[in-house]
């Protein structure tokens, strides 16, 4: 029969085995449920695509754009901010986007906190969680 490798931590004097299941007793509190506004957020909310032209360049080719320019009381929110590649940004430069001759793909708006939790990858589910995934499902309470 062969043995299951088990992963460990290693400190000066001891090996600890890492537990693949970790069950809470308590839980104090869910996570934030505000977007918070920053590069990153920009990026993966317009899924890396210039939203003028709709293409996909290296990322540090493109440049997060004001929708209404700053120059023209433009504000610095999820409403007024998009993707642009550098050609798209250069072309607007401190125009509205129908003065230069551009369209946006999509309506700039602030992301709902639950679909910026499926931003990230989730890990894999191993097989000893099955019995926990299980129990959790099978014993949530239900709203009436």
């Amino acid at each position: 029969m062969a043995m299951k490798s088990v992963r460990k931590i290693a400190t000066p004097a001891y090996q600890i085995a890492i537990p693949e299941v970790i069950m809470l007793t308590e839980f104090s509190k869910f996570p934030p449920r505000q977007v918070k506004f920053s590069r990153r957020n920009i990026y993966l909310r317009d899924n890396y695509t210039c939203q003028y032209c709709g293409t996909v360049p290296p990322r540090d080719e493109l440049t997060i754009d004001h929708v209404i320019p700053r120059s023209r009381g433009g504000k610095s929110v999820w409403e007024n901010v998009v993707l642009a590649c550098m050609r798209c940004n250069m072309k607007k430069g401190n125009r509205l986007p129908e003065e230069a001759g551009l369209k946006l793909l999509s309506k700039p708006q602030k992301p709902h906190w639950l679909a910026c939790t499926s931003f990230h990858t989730r890990p894999q589910a191993h097989s000893l969680w099955q019995r926990f995934l299980d129990n959790a499902y099978w014993n949530v309470p239900l709203k009436e």
